[in-house]
């Protein structure tokens, strides 16, 4: 790591003193306190959430993977695959509604400034058009390594679930060190 840019450094180069820093003392009334309540507390909140989260996911992705063991996931995924239905099946639609959002010469005004093409409605169909073709296939590769090679998948969720216990794990031990 450099320290290019430190006061220590710039102090160094100039001839003089570092004015904080270890060994360095200032006097008495003019030390920062070690922690402000209001900030240990803020500190301890956020974590509190980040940890809340991080626990959240790591059940997620456990139950993902006790579905993928007992094939519970893969006829979700089915499913949800054909409820949504083919990502090919989006294609003439989107291709239409591209046409119609972005012709020249229908311009309105847009409230950021600038103008927009299409109406609102076209572009909000567009945009939903667009994920729910991205959604099928995203579940269409799922499925897709579900048939093939599930323990891959499992392989993969179980490295995600020790990253986020080992993200917890800190995340815990920064905020009784903070608290301390």
């Amino acid at each position: 790591m450099s320290t290019a840019g430190s006061s220590r450094d710039w102090a160094s180069r100039m001839g003089g003193k570092p004015t904080t820093g270890p060994g360095v003392s200032l006097p008495p009334g003019m030390a920062e306190p070690l922690h402000d309540t209001a900030e240990v507390d803020e500190y301890v909140t956020q974590t509190t959430l980040k940890e809340d989260q991080l626990l959240e996911a790591i059940q997620r992705r456990r139950a993902i993977i006790a579905g993928i063991r007992s094939g519970v996931e893969l006829q979700r995924c089915l499913t949800m695959l054909a409820a949504l239905g083919e990502p090919e099946s989006f294609a003439s639609r989107i291709a239409y509604l591209e046409k119609r959002v972005h012709r020249a010469g229908c311009k309105r005004p847009s409230l950021f400034g600038g103008f927009r093409l299409g109406t609102a409605r076209e572009e909000r169909e567009l945009r939903d058009l667009v994920k729910r073709r991205d959604t099928a296939v995203t579940l269409r590769e799922r499925v897709t390594l579900l048939q093939q090679d599930p323990g891959a998948l499992v392989r993969h969720f179980e490295m995600e679930t020790s990253r986020l216990e080992v993200r917890l794990r800190t995340l815990r031990e920064r905020r009784r060190a903070k608290s301390t």
